[in-house]
């Protein structure tokens, strides 16, 4: 507490939004942002894939980080690249990158950190690690990403500054797609009872007809040739992470009736800042070995195509609610086994769920009224391609031990 005390009246002292005076005996390689930190370490994360990797989604346990920094405390701590300019008048020896600790499992204790970099095609790039070893030390970052449950729009929400997505949180169990014009946050403005998201707006507005399909990427589970929605099930939703960085929501499902039998299951729901995708785990508990539904809407416009290829499957053509040409797609893993089906509602995808294992996909919508659109059936294959090759070329992240603080003359 007097430690945290100290350290306010230093950064008060030296003045907020002003250049940092130089530590007298501290290294010119050591980074300050109105706050000295106790340790550092080295942090490389490679992209082993021939592509260049723009704001790549990086994740590392807390325990990864521990094995090699056993004192590492989540909750105060930067990440800096040490070649970049400073952005902020308090930087110097390289800039921080934005980055959030999150609790998945919903004990109070973060278990991963979540963070974005630029790689070029095989690079290692190297990074910094400070923290402190206790207290809390909050960084006000821009967020880019958000979550948000609201009545509004009859369920739980969740966006990157690029689309927005709801999952609505009935029987239905259906994603929906919130198109944007210019790259912002809007839910909360879709939340306003004054607001009429289904109109065209500077927010964007809602661009899909749902009805009783699973709309983009939704999910259902497969028995004896056709899907079963959570119809009858208790239902609950948590927000693990609104951003900056990624934004985390899960919706569990407890005693879905199946018949004669029952099962509880549970999907989460992550989104990225800079990207259009979601990712979705899915869990079912209480059945043993299971196949889920991932499911696209059929558009009712004879214009709408649907691709297939491997690792994916998508629709595209004239299909949004403002008539404009919309992609809808579905990516997942070359490993997993994946069958396509059909009912009079969905094109759907069978993939095989193991017992205790999560399902994995990442859905995605693309607009044409996008700041930077996707505008032929080609580019939106492309996206596709690339979800379904992501899963298999992830970056590698290697920890180095961690060095003290130099010691002030």
């Amino acid at each position: 507490m007097v430690l945290g005390i100290a350290l306010v009246l230093m950064a008060l002292a030296l003045g907020w939004g002003q250049p940092l005076p130089k530590i007298e005996g501290l290294p010119a390689d050591w980074y300050q942002n109105g706050w000295l930190y106790e340790r550092r370490a080295k942090f490389t994360v490679t992209n082993p894939s021939v592509h260049e990797r723009q704001a790549q989604p990086v994740t590392v346990g807390v325990a990864q980080v521990k094995a090699s920094c056993p004192d590492f405390n989540p909750d105060a701590f930067v990440l800096v690249d040490p070649v970049a300019a400073p952005d902020d008048a308090r930087e110097y020896a390289g800039n921080d990158i934005p980055r959030q600790a999150d609790d998945l499992n919903g004990d109070g204790q973060a278990d991963e950190i979540a963070f974005e970099v630029d790689l070029a095609p095989q690079q290692t790039k190297e990074l910094l690690l400070y923290y402190r070893v206790s207290g809390n030390l909050p960084l006000d970052y821009t967020p880019h990403t958000f979550a948000l449950f609201s009545q509004r729009y009859e369920g739980a929400g969740w966006e990157s500054d690029l689309v927005a997505y709801r999952v609505y949180f009935d029987h239905r169990n259906a994603l929906d797609v919130f198109g944007k014009i210019r790259p912002r946050l809007s839910l909360s403005v879709f939340a306003d009872p004054a607001h009429d998201f289904h109109r065209w707006s500077g927010a964007g507005m809602d661009v899909l007809t749902v009805g009783q399909s699973l709309g983009v990427g939704g999910f259902a589970l497969w028995r004896e040739g056709h899907i079963i929605k959570p119809v009858t099930c208790v239902r609950s939703c948590r927000t693990i992470a609104r951003g900056p960085v990624r934004a985390i929501v899960e919706i569990d499902y407890a005693n879905w009736r199946l018949d004669a039998q029952h099962c509880d299951a549970l999907a989460r729901f992550t989104t990225w800042a800079h990207h259009p995708w979601t990712e979705q785990q899915v869990w079912v508990d209480g059945l043993g070995d299971f196949v889920a539904a991932a499911g696209l809407v059929k558009a009712s416009a004879a214009d709408v195509q649907l691709l297939r290829g491997v690792g994916w499957m998508g629709t595209w053509g004239r299909q949004s609610d403002n008539n404009d040409n919309l992609g809808l797609g579905v990516a997942y893993p070359a490993s997993a086994s994946v069958q396509p089906a059909e009912d009079e509602l969905n094109h759907l995808l069978l993939i095989q769920g193991q017992k205790g294992q999560p399902v994995v996909w990442r859905l995605v919508a693309a607009w044409e009224k996008e700041a930077q659109p996707i505008t032929s059936a080609e580019g939106f294959q492309m996206l596709l391609r690339s979800l379904a090759g992501d899963f298999d070329v992830r970056p590698v992240v290697r920890i180095g031990t961690a060095e003290p603080l130099p010691t002030t003359p």
